[in-house]
């Protein structure tokens, strides 16, 4: 699913996708992100995933299935002029581990 289908329809459309209690590696590309969110990387393509969104997929996914692994790839951090990019690599990550613990106290 596209990004754009995603800023259209909502996180859910995505979410659907996913079948329930399967387990789930879920590996975040930074290059795949809005820059205005994340601009601290290779490729930059306006019109990404914004910040909000992705919170809400490692909450859906907790929700919904177990998450085994996480991980986040093409953050580059000499291209992160102002900070914001690290900043931000690290609050999703700091997110997707308290995900990955509600996901499983569910099982």
């Amino acid at each position: 699913m596209r990004a754009a289908d995603v800023h259209r329809h909502g996180m859910g459309r995505v979410l659907d996708l996913v079948e329930a209690d399967a387990r789930c590696l879920v590996t975040l590309d930074c290059d795949g992100m809005d820059p205005s969110v994340l601009p601290g990387v290779l490729s930059r393509v306006p019109g990404g995933l914004l910040y909000w969104q992705v919170l809400d997929l490692l909450a859906g996914l907790a929700a919904k299935c177990r998450i085994v692994g996480f991980d986040l790839v093409e953050l580059v951090p000499s291209r992160d002029t102002t900070g914001v990019s690290t900043l931000t690599a690290a609050r999703l990550v700091c997110n997707a581990i308290a995900a990955i613990a509600t996901s499983q106290q569910r099982r």
